[in-house]
């Protein structure tokens, strides 16, 4: 945040675990403490509420579920996703709806964020809305259905 430059940015970091106390650390190390909101684990409606309060949503690893969960959650509620393309995510964080990061670097964060938040609330807005329509089509319980249908065919030969 501090490399943006941007007083008006701001860090709602979403999540708990493990590393939180070095997290917390760092945080106050950097000096960007008075920026950053720690919301916790949040889920349901209240995880949906700190998705639609935001602007854009940073992943950098996946989760604990490995399927990029952490990614999908963000852009079913609408937000657009910068961060890593590593594993799972790759499939997920794409430029049409999303910036994603190829080197998980503070400088290539930096860039692609810079990207991200030149552009006007309303460029953000509908990067946000092509990440909905991406998870409907592509990612949806039936189109998630339909594709285990299909791979079972093909193995099987039906």
């Amino acid at each position: 945040m501090r490399s943006l430059g941007d007083e008006s940015v701001w860090l709602l970091y979403i999540g708990a675990g493990e590393q939180e106390a070095t997290l917390d650390r760092l945080i106050e190390q950097s000096g960007i403490g008075a920026r950053v909101i720690r919301a916790g684990y949040l889920e349901g409606d209240a995880l949906v509420d700190a998705y639609r309060c935001s602007d854009l949503a940073f992943v950098g690893r996946l989760g604990n579920d490995a399927g990029g969960r952490i990614a999908l959650e963000p852009m079913a509620c609408g937000l657009a996703v910068l961060g890593n393309t590593e594993g799972a995510l790759e499939a997920l964080v794409k430029d049409d709806h999303g910036w994603p990061c190829q080197v998980l670097e503070a400088d290539e964060i930096t860039k692609r964020m810079r990207e991200a938040l030149a552009l006007p609330r309303e460029a953000l807005k509908e990067k946000g809305r092509r990440a909905l329509e991406w998870v409907k089509s592509n990612r949806s319980f039936a189109a998630e259905a339909q594709a285990t249908v299909s791979f079972y065919e093909a193995i099987s030969g039906a």
